[in-house]
């Protein structure tokens, strides 16, 4: 994704490329992540996740929370006619992709969730490229909760690497992908950070 010289730049999810969050901004203005949810390969070319202890039927998420990084959300809804360019109209709060998969024991894809990052200022992402692998990341639905374990994290150029890389096209079920634009010491880049997390625990509501 490429970073946007107006003070907010939209955040734009293209749901037939792979996932990308652009237009990062400067001087406290919301950097507005570009999302693209990936045009998926087959599951059969994906690694399925193993199912967690727990059942909790799919629904949208209502609220997330990492805590070893102190991000606590409420979770608004990009809908899917929105597409494909989406714009959070908050800088405060996460977002879930509603042209991808819904969390519960029983996806049959990859959830997203997006959100922004702020040069100069403060946004729910702002703090996401400090998590490390193993951390926990929890949505919880209607039905019940929802626990991740971060398994990886990546940086890709927005225009060009975001859309070719095979981890980040592929449905998987079980799998949480997180998405932020990067920020280089405070400064605007060209990149997204990309969290990927594996679905460990379903607890019913």
């Amino acid at each position: 994704m490429s970073c946007s010289r107006s003070p907010v730049a939209a955040l734009a999810v293209w749901c037939a490329a792979a996932m990308i969050i652009s237009g990062c901004a400067g001087a406290g203005a919301p950097a507005h992540p570009e999302v693209s949810p990936p045009a998926y390969v087959s599951s059969a070319q994906a690694s399925e996740a193993e199912s967690p202890a727990g059942s909790v039927v799919a629904a949208p998420p209502q609220r997330l929370d990492i805590a070893a990084l102190g991000i606590s959300s409420t979770v608004g809804v990009m809908e899917s006619g929105q597409c494909p360019v989406l714009n959070p109209p908050t800088s405060d709060r996460a977002y879930w992709v509603q042209c991808r998969a819904q969390p519960g024991s029983d996806s049959d894809g990859t959830v997203f969730v997006i959100g922004h990052a702020v040069a100069g200022g403060d946004a729910i992402f702002n703090m996401l490229p400090d998590i490390t692998v193993g951390a926990d990341i929890v949505l919880a639905t209607v039905n019940g909760t929802m626990v991740y374990q971060v398994e990886d994290t990546e940086v890709y150029t927005k225009h060009g690497e975001a859309q070719q890389s095979p981890q980040l096209r592929a449905r998987v079920p079980g799998r949480l992908v997180v998405v932020t634009c990067f920020l280089d010491e405070g400064r605007v880049t060209d990149k997204n950070f990309v969290v990927y997390a594996t679905l460990t625990a379903a607890y019913r509501r």
